[in-house]
């Protein structure tokens, strides 16, 4: 994706289509193992707030954000994600 001259708004749809894809595999997983039940869908449902207001935020700062700018910011944010996986390993 990232060698690819796409505008911000396609770039984000397929960012988004992947996390979506790999939070649904997360859900069948730990569903399948049996660590997913009522006390962790509970937790999960407070995250819901939380979820909405970061979803305002990135459709207000999508629209302010010039795209190198979008770009570089989504690497970075990609950069220490991963990072902090490799530390939680």
């Amino acid at each position: 994706v990232g060698r690819e001259t796409v505008d911000k708004g396609r770039f984000r749809a397929t960012l988004s289509a992947l996390w979506l894809c790999l939070g649904v595999g997360l859900v069948v997983a730990y569903t399948w193992a049996g660590t997913l039940g009522r006390d962790t869908l509970q937790a999960s449902a407070l995250l819901v707030i939380p979820l909405v207001g970061g979803l305002a935020a990135g459709e207000a700062l999508h629209r302010r954000i010039p795209p190198g700018t979008f770009r570089t910011g989504v690497f970075v944010l990609l950069l220490f994600a991963g990072v902090a996986l490799l530390g939680t390993g």
